[in-house]
């Protein structure tokens, strides 16, 4: 499983570079260090996902911006839009994407990108209709996206929603949107299953640059800032990450957690 680091603009170059998967935020694509960040990265080979910015902003920017810096960055993968925790506007949102894009050439434009959609949902049952509705839309998705926040629509883990959309796309690759809480867990849970192929965090940054591990149960790392950020402590912060990108792709072994009371 691949990782992508997620850093504030200040420290794409110093930790974000340390993985050739990137996730570019279209929300700063008009910042012009961050929009050189990627162009430089995928000129030098990296894959790209260009995420909405659901997360960030409650629901995707606007379709104009979206394209705008697809168009500019080609990536690999596109986040199609999507709303945060609503089932019916991320299938209308994808519907339409569909329907004025897709249909009318996009394909042309980006001719090396591939499409990811993110079931959304805040219920089980609102999850489970957006998920059948977009399968229902008959177009080829190639990746599907599971966001941090499901684990709270259904309890426990992302594995369910994973294994659902498993079941009824059996060819999908799934990528999971951020890490909630406990980096390991999340990540050696992840690996349970192959069609998980990859994952996004800022988390292994946030933790460093506040001197704390990523081995710490439950950290509830501080508010991330996606500007500027202090660098600290380097040499630490750096460490976190690489232990991060080792376990997802399964060069250490998990240790022991350091247990904060």
């Amino acid at each position: 499983m691949k990782a992508a680091i997620i850093s504030s603009i200040n420290l794409l170059r110093r930790y974000s570079s340390m993985s050739n998967l990137q996730m570019c935020l279209a929300q700063f694509w008009n910042d012009p260090y961050y929009r050189e960040y990627f162009l430089e990265r995928k000129s030098f080979g990296d894959t790209i996902i260009l995420d909405n910015g659901a997360y960030e902003l409650g629901k995707s920017v606007n379709l104009t911006k979206l394209l705008e810096a697809a168009e500019a960055l080609q990536p690999q993968i596109l986040v199609l839009p999507d709303e945060l925790m609503n089932g019916m506007s991320t299938v209308r949102l994808v519907r339409e994407f569909i329907q004025i894009y897709l249909s009318n050439g996009l394909n042309a434009i980006l001719p090396n990108t591939e499409y990811m959609v993110v079931p959304q949902g805040a219920s089980p049952k609102e999850w489970r209709q957006c998920l059948a509705d977009l399968v229902a839309l008959n177009y080829p998705f190639t990746y599907w996206g599971v966001p941090k926040v499901s684990h709270l629509v259904f309890g426990g883990t992302r594995l369910t929603q994973c294994k659902e959309i498993i079941r009824v796309v059996p060819e999908a690759k799934i990528h999971l949107l951020g890490i909630w809480s406990d980096p390991i867990s999340e990540v050696l849970e992840a690996r349970k299953l192959k069609q998980i192929i990859s994952i996004d965090s800022k988390v292994p940054v946030n933790l460093g640059l506040a001197g704390r591990s990523l081995s710490e149960h439950h950290p509830k790392p501080i508010s991330a800032n996606y500007v500027h950020e202090y660098d600290a402590f380097p040499t630490w912060t750096e460490k976190q990450v690489r232990k991060c990108l080792d376990i997802c792709e399964g060069k250490l072994p998990p240790r022991q957690r350091v247990v904060k009371y």
